[in-house]
């Protein structure tokens, strides 16, 4: 689920791409193969530091339909604005989600409860496994 006055960007069988009016967006890919958590997040750090220079990261836990996860928070400037991507791994029955929320640093503060009202809509749709 997400907001009527958000636009679908892209959509596959395994990736969407959900843009707000403001041009934050959350990107959700579904990962099938054989790969743990951490791997696959760093393949989306390290595909971020190939784009883009002078990154800060942080680890920022989060807690979306009764589950915890680790998200990797970096922030960067591009264009003369501070952007902020958050990269989270979210395990499913059937392999992994890579969630990828980006945005201008002021709108993502501002959208976080719907980012998060988001991803909580999709974790308590799938089928998570049992630790």
């Amino acid at each position: 689920m997400y907001p009527d006055n958000w636009k679908i960007e892209e959509e596959t069988d395994q990736s969407v791409t959900l843009e707000s009016p403001d041009g934050a967006f959350l990107a959700i890919v579904q990962v099938t193969e054989e790969i743990t958590p951490g791997d696959l997040l760093q393949q989306a750090k390290d595909a971020m530091l190939q784009e883009y220079e002078m990154i800060e990261e942080e680890i920022e836990p989060q807690q979306l339909a009764g589950s915890s996860f680790v998200a990797e928070v970096m922030r960067f400037v591009y264009l003369d604005l501070i952007i902020v991507a958050r990269l989270m791994v979210i395990p499913y029955s059937g392999g992994l989600y890579l969630a990828h929320i980006q945005g201008v640093e002021q709108e993502i503060d501002n959208l976080t409860p719907v980012f998060n009202a988001m991803l909580t809509s999709m974790c308590a749709s799938i089928d998570q496994p049992q630790p």
